[in-house]
């Protein structure tokens, strides 16, 4: 895995990473632009977009804390890539990463497996999301976002957390559904005392286990969306490194 604690070890281009704040709704690369920069995910979310011919967005994908934003260089971005909440990036200008890995044949292999093992796993996602009905799929990303919390806090998935997802609307065009179906879902896990809603974008899981059986996956199916929470770590390591 191509990390920044070893992009730093193989070049002297270490410290062109820059941290990257951006509000909620921020157009971080617009549909048929060419990139200017790639980054990691720190924190928060970024969604993915396309943009259909009779001019309504799709959100296809979401990338997640760990996850690699990096759309093909000088090509024009087939999708938007916007902030579905405050994200923070760690992020390099795309000449940078060009001179850095020309440099090195270990880093464009490792980046080309890492690119080769993401699409692999988003058409995965697609097919685990397309073959439930809209609970299932609710259930599914509730169930996501309190593993990965509970991975990144280093806690077991069985205990209750409260955790915060991006607006509804976001939520239901990942879904494939409306806004009003998963506020419907939502409320009916409530009631039945699975999720408990703290407002309108926090909710506390208090049935993990349940819930998971309601998405009708398995725990190996929600792993598939855990892969950046590893490379995380060490991302952070790797930052706090390059202060040293």
């Amino acid at each position: 895995m191509c990390t920044i604690a070893r992009f730093a070890k193989h070049t002297d281009l270490g410290l062109h990473w820059r941290k990257r704040q951006e509000p909620e709704g921020e157009i971080l690369l617009a549909y048929g632009d060419k990139p200017d920069f790639v980054a990691y995910v720190l924190s928060g979310v970024v969604r993915i977009v396309k943009i259909l011919s009779n001019g309504r967005e799709e959100v296809v994908d979401l990338l997640y804390p760990g996850d690699f934003l990096g759309a093909p260089l000088h090509l024009p971005s087939d999708f938007a890539f916007e902030a579905a909440t405050d994200v923070e990036l760690l992020a390099m200008d795309a000449g940078d990463f060009e001179a850095a890995t020309a440099k090195s044949r270990e880093l464009q292999t490792a980046f080309i497996r890492l690119r080769e093992r993401e699409v692999s796993l988003a058409r995965q996602r697609i097919l685990l999301f397309a073959a439930q009905r809209t609970l299932e799929r609710v259930a599914i990303y509730l169930s996501i976002r309190h593993h990965r919390r509970a991975r990144l806090m280093n806690q077991r998935v069985q205990d209750r957390a409260i955790i915060s997802l991006m607006g509804r609307k976001d939520l239901a065009s990942y879904l494939g559904t409306t806004i009003e179906t998963v506020s419907r879902h939502l409320h009916h896990l409530s009631r039945i005392g699975v999720i408990r809603i703290v407002d309108n974008r926090r909710f506390e899981i208090l049935d993990p286990d349940r819930l998971l059986h309601i998405s009708g996956v398995s725990r190996d199916d929600i792993r598939m969306f855990w892969q950046g929470c590893g490379r995380l770590v060490e991302i952070r390591n790797g930052v706090a490194a390059l202060r040293q």
